[in-house]
């Protein structure tokens, strides 16, 4: 199924107050694999567009000397590729572990989402787990979110919501959009908290989260005015955490 496929299912509604509720966890459960796999990784830098073919040497030279910025730049050009440059994962694994052995955090994410989805090396859920905490120990915010849905589903690491929703809440206030909606996803499909999923929901799409306008809007159907009263001053308390956009 195509990612627009699983958006349209989870856009689905049902009508009639508490009767929605299951179907809304449902649809909530299929965006999962949208909300973990579609963030597979770092893009390049947006100084290199348009001047691939020229940089690209230079980066080369730089990484060779050991430049861990330049290894992860090069990375990322194997990694997605470009019509100066043809993708080859394995490269792209090369240049990243190489930058990850120094440490370097976007390098760390995008190798270990490699291991995760088995771009260019076989799936290793546990190496992937590693390599994601090793960049969520440096606050990197889009591991924090891939490594929360690992604990969050118990893939490579022990299954414990509470440090997947810690390290949600972690890269939120950080302005992680997708972990936000994450949290909202957590928090109506293990704990049935559909006021405080809202809040989250709403900020999620504030935040730029292309699947949690909808969300929002499915489950504001199910809340009644009181709730959503509640939804409001809840938002704003969560929001007063996060750190400057």
């Amino acid at each position: 199924m195509t990612s627009r496929g699983r958006h349209l299912l989870v856009a689905e509604t049902v009508r009639g107050g508490a009767d929605m509720r299951p179907c809304l966890l449902l649809g909530f459960l299929l965006t999962f694999v949208v909300c973990a796999c579609s963030e597979r990784a770092t893009r390049p830098s947006q100084a290199l567009e348009g001047r691939r073919e020229v940089l690209i040497e230079t980066l080369e030279r730089a990484a060779k000397e050991g430049d861990a910025q330049s290894q992860f730049e090069l990375a990322t050009q194997y990694d997605f590729g470009s019509d100066d440059t043809p993708k080859d994962p394995d490269k792209a694994v090369m240049w990243y572990r190489k930058a990850a052995e120094q440490n370097h955090p976007s390098a760390l994410h995008n190798l270990g989402t490699m291991y995760r989805d088995g771009i260019g090396v076989p799936v290793d859920v546990e190496t992937a787990a590693y390599l994601l905490g090793r960049a969520a120990e440096q606050d990197h915010p889009a591991a924090m979110h891939s490594l929360g849905w690992m604990f969050f589903e118990g893939a490579g690491v022990a299954r414990d919501d509470v440090a997947a929703m810690a390290l949600w809440r972690r890269a939120a206030q950080r302005g992680n959009a997708s972990a936000m909606n994450a949290m909202g996803h957590a928090l109506l499909y293990r704990n049935r908290e559909r006021v405080e999923s809202l809040a989250w929901f709403r900020l999620a799409a504030k935040y730029g989260d292309s699947l949690a306008p909808q969300n929002a809007i499915n489950l504001q159907k199910s809340l009644t005015a009181d709730e959503i009263a509640e939804v409001d001053k809840l938002q704003a308390q969560i929001e007063a955490t996060f750190g400057p956009k």
